[in-house]
């Protein structure tokens, strides 16, 4: 019998109620396929959804309610970009970067014009009193983009503390998200060993 009828038939005898047991074994498949077989060998959600195969609401359910992964919460901790304008993690380098220019350009674009806009700008970034324009767009691209990010977001806030109108650039910030980790349950190993699955 075809592994995935096999579990299939097993996830539709343990949950009946359950109205398509073919997309939790495809979650079970997907583990195999993953080696996420024990907390060292923990895949992160990315990872079982990357196989095309499993729906998110799926995933969830398999290990909220149904058993079928073993959840590692808070496995590890991954620094992103958080966007006003996106509103959304930015979890891609090269969006990160599209999404710092469109913000930079407006605030550098800001300083140019307005110079209390710069002195706060260069007071909240460490500048000299008399730095320009110039010192400041140096200064906001200098790091990876983590810490540009985290430079412009320290200059957006300032300007906002001193009251100073922002003419159309949006918030841009640095988090830390949690990242958690999954691998298949004692239930699952124990439908794959009945499927004739060896460990």
């Amino acid at each position: 019998m075809n592994q995935t009828v096999c579990l299939t038939t097993e996830i539709g005898a343990l949950f009946p109620s359950i109205r398509k047991p073919r997309d939790y074994a495809k979650v079970i498949v997907a583990g195999l396929r993953l080696k996420a077989r024990d907390a060292r060998s923990a895949k992160k959600r990315v990872d079982f959804l990357a196989t095309r195969q499993i729906k998110p609401h799926t995933f969830v359910q398999s290990y909220m309610k149904r058993g079928i992964l073993t959840p590692i919460r808070n496995a590890e901790r991954r620094t992103v970009v958080c966007s006003e304008r996106l509103k959304n993690l930015l979890f891609s380098t090269r969006v990160g970067y599209s999404a710092l220019n469109t913000e930079r350009r407006g605030l550098i674009d800001h300083v140019r014009l307005d110079a209390h806009a710069l002195s706060v700008v260069a007071r909240a970034l460490k500048l000299d009193p008399g730095a320009g324009v110039a010192d400041v767009q140096k200064e906001m691209e200098r790091g990876d983009l983590f810490q540009q990010v985290g430079t412009y977001e320290s200059a957006y806030n300032e300007l906002g503390r001193q009251g100073v109108l922002r003419r159309g650039y949006k918030w841009l910030g640095v988090r830390t998200t949690p990242v958690s980790r999954y691998y298949l349950s004692r239930q699952s190993d124990g439908m794959l060993a009945r499927c004739g699955e060896r460990r």
